[in-house]
């Protein structure tokens, strides 16, 4: 990228904008924008000190953990995430609580989700109960018999 923006006859501050904003970290962008650079090699210099850094600390934090702690690696990322942030692994007090407060959007029940229900789609806005357009479950006529 710098040899195409030399070609062009970029400044090295338009080069620098260039380079920061081809980087995925928006952090290390904005950290490096900061900073003053005499030319392209001290901030290749900021930028490679940026990646050791990363790596070592990735490392420490890769042995620290157990096998059995990571649960899974973010995607596109090096990154490990413990178990015991993983939200779908929780105790069954926790899962029972869970699936009593869960609630359908389709037909307003409690202890499943939409995707899981047994009704014919609710088109939205319609009444809970009976699907008119008309009104809502609360004035809902079926839903006053049962």
């Amino acid at each position: 990228m710098v040899r195409l923006c030399k070609d062009l006859k970029l400044c090295f501050e338009e080069i620098k904008e260039q380079v920061l904003q081809g980087l995925w970290l928006k952090d290390l962008s904005v950290h490096l924008l900061s900073i003053s650079h005499q030319d392209e090699n001290s901030l290749f210099h900021d930028i490679k000190k940026f990646q050791r850094l990363q790596q070592a600390r990735l490392s420490r934090i890769k042995t620290n953990m157990d096998d059995k702690d990571l649960k899974q690696q973010l995607p596109g990322k090096n990154i490990t995430v413990p178990a015991e942030f993983n939200k779908s692994e929780s105790t069954s007090n926790n899962k029972q609580r869970s699936e009593e407060t869960i609630r359908c959007f389709n037909c307003a029940g409690s202890g499943h989700r939409a995707r899981e229900c047994k009704r014919p789609k609710r088109e939205r806005g319609s009444c809970y109960e009976c699907g008119d357009m008309d009104h809502r479950l609360a004035q809902c006529q079926r839903a006053r018999r049962q």
